[in-house]
């Protein structure tokens, strides 16, 4: 009963002051993307690792928009992970290139559509002219969401000679 009454007065205090612990968020993070092997799975072991970094810099982003993180911190999370994904798309288009990737051209398009929008929004950042909201970080995730299970997962068997 004391541990109750003392978990209910934290509760209490601590949402009056930082709302995020009324949400649940007291004693962790919970993270906005999980990868998993039956959602994600592309069975290219070098890009499914490439997938959880990714998704290790969306976490990182997503925390520190839902812990009301200083500007900087937020700034520094966005740019890591935009830079990430500059890098990784590289790395699956240069393995696409030397494979022969049939649909090499059409994946591209998608990668560079998102980049663009992830480098407008990062100089908007930036500038103060934007911010990063949830809104901005479901966009992302539903974009994974998407492209993974659905584009990704194209050029596995191929790239794999499967």
């Amino acid at each position: 009963m004391v541990k109750a009454k003392a978990w209910f007065c934290f509760f209490l205090f601590s949402s009056f002051f930082h709302p995020v612990f009324a949400c649940g968020q007291v004693r962790g993070y919970t993270p906005l993307m999980s990868w998993t092997e039956e959602q994600y799975g592309t069975t290219v072991p070098k890009f499914d690792e490439e997938h959880k970094n990714l998704f290790r810099f969306v976490n990182q982003l997503h925390r520190s928009i839902v812990e009301n993180q200083e500007r900087s911190i937020v700034k520094h999370n966005l740019d890591a992970l935009v830079s990430y994904v500059v890098e990784h798309f590289r790395s699956e288009e240069e393995m696409m290139q030397a494979k022969g990737f049939e649909g090499y051209e059409a994946h591209k398009r998608s990668h560079d559509k998102f980049v663009e929008t992830c480098v407008n929004l990062q100089e908007q950042f930036a500038a103060g002219q934007d911010d990063i909201t949830l809104e901005t970080m479901q966009y992302i995730k539903n974009w994974l969401d998407s492209h993974i299970p659905n584009t990704d997962r194209q050029y596995g068997p191929f790239l794999m000679g499967i």
